[in-house]
């Protein structure tokens, strides 16, 4: 039933949409048969009509934002509400019971399909940089922690070896670097040079010898 039938509407934001491949399943109340035969002319194809189904479908999508109007399990009950109501409203309650409605295909039109693929762009777009802008962040976070690591081994270490620097280690440690070569020294004002080289030689003299031997 009504399968052929084309039905557009609106969303509840103005949005277009045509409704197609609906049918609806119903039952006659065996008490109201006999009135319905009586009082409606050609009832078999006109009891639920055409008008009367797009109409309800058209009250329902309008209530409806545009990703609901598109699930059926969200579509199809709600029209059916709308077509039981209509039904009660003409023949009166309990005269025609509405057992299901289906709505096979639901389309926007082609301007409103165009803004959707675009927002579904912007919002790919929107999460990949996101998702760039996350990684950034916890790259510079890393390398700041690692910074800060290094620099505090590195202060560490630092205390570590002044506290042990006494006066007898950097001593030890001139030593060890000495070529040799004893350094001259030279007086202040008086310009006086001290060569402390021979003192160095009469240390290494053998002792009990005679310096003309």
């Amino acid at each position: 039933m009504f399968e052929d039938q084309q039905i557009v509407s609106e969303t509840l934001e103005r949005n277009t949409v045509t409704f197609s491949g609906v049918t609806v399943t119903y039952q006659i109340n065996p008490e109201k048969s006999a009135w319905i035969a009586a009082n409606v002319s050609n009832y078999e194809d006109s009891l639920v009509g055409e008008s009367l189904v797009a109409s309800a479908i058209k009250t329902s999508s309008k209530t409806l934002s545009p990703v609901d109007v598109t699930n059926r399990s969200i579509l199809e009950p709600k029209a059916q509400t709308c077509v039981q109501e209509s039904l009660d409203q003409k023949y009166g309650e309990g005269t025609i019971k509405v057992n299901k409605v289906v709505i096979n295909n639901a389309q926007f039109d082609e301007e409103y399909d165009q803004k959707i693929a675009q927002k579904q762009q912007s919002q790919m777009s929107y999460e990949t940089q996101a998702i760039e802008n996350k990684k950034n962040i916890e790259k510079a976070e890393a390398d700041a922690k690692v910074k800060q690591t290094t620099a505090e081994a590195e202060a560490r270490a630092n205390e570590t070896l002044e506290k042990s620097l006494s006066k007898n280690v950097l001593m030890s440690k001139m030593l060890d670097k000495w070529d040799g070569v004893l350094p001259k020294a030279t007086g202040g004002d008086g310009g006086m040079i001290f060569d402390i080289s021979s003192l160095m030689n009469a240390d290494n003299e053998p002792k009990g010898q005679n310096a003309n031997e």
